[in-house]
């Protein structure tokens, strides 16, 4: 399983830099393969958190291969994750022991705050639920499944959107001007791979599997973010 790294900077003055290495949508079945050379990148290029957008799973076998990916993962970085709608399709038994993996941090559940070294203070927030005013030193970061679920002019008090679920549309014939992916777009208004909504810097992710294996010109990918610096 190939993917590329995509590399995105989301300027933000007087915010004390943030790496995060965004997974979506892997779409894990019985084998390990993908799972492995993830762990591979995320040792050999160690970001400050990890965060899941949803999909993880598509069979029981699956989710049983990424609580193990979580463990491993969730020794050495922060996680952050939501869930995504095949991830629930099979129940509560398969997706509530991913809650309890120590380093991983179920945001439906509640926020998780970190502070970096650097001194910078961070919030990731479920954004079903992005809460409601902060202390100013903190930087607010959502992640959603399906960037479809968040509005047009996006949510005040978030500084970045993280989400997945479109798998960039699995077609790619054009971009137009505004980063929009076709003919995708036709059908999903927020489908681009970064696109600002308000005060909100949102990013999407082309993920990283699909239940149908069938893509032109739109690469599987991890999307690594700096956040200021």
């Amino acid at each position: 399983m190939t993917f590329r790294i995509r590399h995105e900077h989301i300027p933000a003055d007087g915010t004390a830099s943030l790496s995060i290495a965004l997974l979506s949508d892997l779409h894990v079945w019985t084998g390990a393969r993908l799972l492995d050379r993830l762990d591979g990148h995320l040792r050999e290029d160690p970001p400050d958190v990890v965060a899941l957008t949803g999909d993880l799973f598509d069979v029981p076998a699956g989710a049983r291969l990424v609580a193990s990916f979580l463990r491993t993962i969730g020794m050495r970085h922060p996680v952050v994750f939501v869930l995504g709608n095949h991830d629930r399709f099979w129940g509560r038994r398969y997706w509530e022991p991913l809650a309890s993996i120590p380093g991983c941090h179920f945001l439906s559940q509640k926020p998780f705050q970190l502070a970096t070294p650097a001194g910078g203070l961070f919030e990731f927030v479920d954004l079903s639920r992005p809460g409601g005013r902060l202390d100013p030193r903190t930087v607010r970061i959502g992640l959603a499944h399906s960037p479809e679920k968040i509005p047009s002019h996006g949510f005040p008090e978030v500084r970045l959107a993280l989400a997945g679920h479109l798998h960039g549309g699995q077609f790619v014939f054009w971009t137009d001007r505004h980063g929009s992916l076709y003919p995708g777009s036709f059908a999903y208004r927020h489908l681009a791979d970064r696109k600002r909504l308000g005060t909100t810097q949102l990013v999407v992710s082309r993920g990283l599997g699909d239940t149908l294996p069938l893509r032109w010109n739109c690469p599987r990918e991890v999307v690594r973010i700096r956040l200021g610096g």
